[in-house]
């Protein structure tokens, strides 16, 4: 097909679509977050990662609605030379909104999954650090090597600079090389972090319909994965220099729906007591004396490591280790070390501090000596 004999289509109105039709419930949901982390008492970085995450990516769909508006969809050879320099500086502009607002979204999933496993596991901690860095500097060098390909800067969206040669620019595939690696390992990552919850939700004493839920609600960056797959195989599309605008349509469309995704995944759990008080009529509020919540709040996803000590010496004759146990679940001992027993609690509920000796097995053999007396 000649060049005349291209298309003159506008495909704006299904592209903002993709990028406004998923605002309202993310933003919705970072609400809900808040204001159930407000109520008990419980922000953290990870609250204040997600809520810049999405203000990168509301900043990001007002600068791609303006791109949309002047023709940013279209061929290029329909855009008026004044809306092409516009169009063309806000691609690179909005680019950084993108990479960065990803960035905190997983970084959000990566705390809150730190904060619901304690310290549980140490290689958990680890995997979750070295994965986050990884792509955190991906993203800082993504970004870097976009701004610095041209000099001066301004070669990025007018062409003519380059052709004149009042400008030099690096090979451009240098910048899509970097930028289709920052979204394979964004894409790695969001399936990861989606995965790893299993790994201590196989290990709760809870019925197998409440875990599938569980796995479900934790899992839900799986679709923010597969957006970053579909995204990842965009990036040769749109870096063509023939028609740059036109083939950039399928790559904005999946960034627009992997971040919302992100950021939705991200807020579910969170915000869970906020559903049961809406459903259940359960409390939000907790009440909290020291460490311990009522048994019977609306507690938070959270898993305890409980140290323990010899307390379990100095209990009564009739006192049995079910009785300390708050009569919930037998302890789950997951780590051996000498000193501490730590407790796998249900991922829904928050329990009380329970006493126990080095080990399990010797807490149960003082327990059955003090009874036997």
């Amino acid at each position: 097909m000649s060049e005349s004999a291209l298309p003159n289509i506008d495909r704006g109105a299904h592209l903002l679509a993709c990028f406004w039709i998923p605002f309202p419930c993310a933003s919705l949901l970072v609400c809900t977050r808040f204001y159930s982390r407000i109520a008990r008492h419980e922000l953290g970085l990870d609250d204040w990662a997600i809520l810049a995450s999405w203000v990168l990516y509301a900043i990001g769909l007002v600068l791609s609605t303006l791109m949309v508006q002047h023709g940013g969809v279209r061929h290029i050879e329909y855009i008026a030379t004044s809306d092409l320099l516009f169009v063309l500086k806000l691609e690179i502009i909005n680019q950084p909104f993108g990479v960065f607002g990803a960035l905190f979204g997983k970084s959000s999933v990566a705390l809150f999954i730190s904060r619901i496993s304690g310290h549980t596991s140490r290689w958990r901690r680890l995997f979750l650090i070295i994965n986050v860095v990884l792509y955190a500097v991906i993203s800082v060098v993504n970004v870097a090597v976009l701004f610095g390909q041209c000099r001066p800067i301004s070669a990025l969206w007018d062409q003519s600079l380059l052709r004149s040669g009042h400008a030099t620019c690096i090979e451009p595939m240098i910048n899509t090389d970097i930028s289709m690696l920052q979204a394979a390992f964004g894409a790695y990552l969001d399936f990861a972090l989606a995965l790893l919850p299993l790994t201590f939700l196989i290990e709760l004493r809870v019925d197998m319909r409440k875990r599938m839920a569980l796995c479900l609600i934790l899992g839900l960056g799986i679709i923010a994965g597969v957006c970053a797959c579909v995204k990842t195989s965009k990036f040769s599309a749109a870096a063509s220099l023939s028609d740059p605008t036109w083939g950039s349509y399928s790559l904005y469309m999946w960034a627009s729906l992997e971040l919302p995704f992100v950021i939705i995944a991200a807020c579910i759990p969170p915000s869970k007591p906020v559903w049961d008080f809406l459903i259940k009529r359960k409390p939000i509020s907790v009440s909290n004396s020291g460490s311990n919540y009522d048994p019977g709040s609306n507690s938070s996803y959270r898993l305890i490591p409980v140290k323990v000590s010899a307390y379990v010496e100095s209990m009564g004759p009739n006192k049995s280790f079910k009785h300390v146990a708050c009569n919930r679940e037998d302890p789950v001992p997951m780590d051996e070390s000498p000193d501490q027993v730590w407790r796998t609690v249900q991922i829904m509920q928050t329990s009380q501090v329970i006493p126990a000796g080095e080990h399990l097995e010797k807490t149960r053999e003082i327990v059955a000596r003090g009874t036997t007396q």
